[in-house]
């Protein structure tokens, strides 16, 4: 059984794309890659395809996550159904969640 993680913040550009690579690179370290299914979404549709920005990256690597991969894409409602954990990045995303 694979668990489901989404991490949502508003344009998917630094928070949650950082809280993707991490989550996702500890549970690789730990040798339970598998047992996961790892994203990230924002709120906005504003940037949709676009790469965290270049600061994201650049902190992500300094610690040496690699996030440079993912692109932006906007929550939709099937993510709140598909997703065992769907993580806010803070309370305004939880409150634009619970609207889907």
């Amino acid at each position: 059984m694979t668990t489901k993680v989404l991490f949502v913040c508003t344009a998917n550009l630094c928070r949650s794309p950082m809280a993707e690579g991490v989550f996702r690179s500890l549970a690789e370290r730990a040798g339970v890659a598998d047992a996961f299914e790892i994203a990230s979404a924002g709120t906005s549709d504003a940037f949709v395809g676009r790469p965290p920005t270049p600061e994201a990256i650049d902190v992500a690597a300094s610690r040496g996550y690699d996030i440079s991969a993912i692109r932006s894409r906007q929550i939709v409602t099937d993510d709140i159904v598909r997703f065992d954990y769907p993580l806010a990045m803070d309370s305004r995303h939880l409150v634009e969640m619970r609207w889907l």
